[in-house]
This record gives structure tokens, sequence and C-alpha cells, in this order.
């Protein structure tokens, strides 16, 4: 049996994007390697990321709902493949970070730095 990406995420198989985003960006924030003194933090984050990689795009999705991992990542059958180009199998990059750097558009939300973006508290404002 394949990893579940909605358990790692702690998310219901019928949760919306923003649902599956806002699990991410918990979840990250809570075991990313700088924050985090757990040693197994990079691998949890390392799995955040990739159920958030296959999660959050509608293909890979579908085609993790209705294989499963094992369908995800050994390519569905070509008697599916029909209606979609995905019969390959799906490779996750193991670069955690860059899926991270993506999610928050490349604001470090350790710094205490105020954010331009709206999708990050400033730490000073949060203090108020």
């Amino acid at each position: 049996m394949g990893q579940d990406y909605y358990s790692v995420l702690q998310i219901t198989r019928n949760s919306e994007d923003s649902q599956i985003k806002k699990a991410y960006r918990r979840l990250a924030l809570k075991h990313h390697p700088l924050k985090s003194n757990e040693p197994s933090s990079a691998e949890i984050f390392r799995q955040i990321a990739e159920a958030y990689d296959v999660l959050s795009d509608p293909v890979k999705r579908g085609i993790y709902d209705k294989f499963g991992e094992e369908g995800l990542k050994g390519g569905i059958p070509l008697e599916f493949g029909s209606q979609t180009p995905w019969t390959t199998g799906y490779v996750f990059h193991n670069k955690p970070e860059k899926v991270f750097h993506e999610f928050f558009g490349g604001n470090n939300p350790f710094s205490g730095k105020r954010s331009s973006s709206p999708t990050l508290p400033c730490r000073e404002m949060t203090q108020l």
C-alpha cells in the first residue's frame, strides 16, 4: 500500500483547494527543518511537499484518487491513457524547498522583516 497523501496533510479526500493550501501552509511551517528541532523533520517536510505537489494539481490528484500512489508513480494503464497524457508515472523531484518557495512566493516566513505578501502575516503585526 502506498503513502496516503490526504493523511500526510491531515485532510479528507473531499477537501477543496483552499483546505489543501491551508493544510500545507500549517504543516510546512511547523515541520520546516529550520523551524523544527525534531530529527525526522526533514523527512516529514519532504512528505508534506510531495503530498501538496500531488494534491494541488488537478491531473495528478485525479490519477492519485483513481489509481492510488502506485498508479500515480507507476503510470496509469494504457487503456486509461487515451484521455490523459499521463502514462509514464509521477516522480517527485525531492526538492521540498522548491515547493515551499513556490508556495510562499519567495518570502521567508521565518524572517522578522515585513512581507508584502497578503498570505503571510507580519510578525510585527501579529504581536500588536
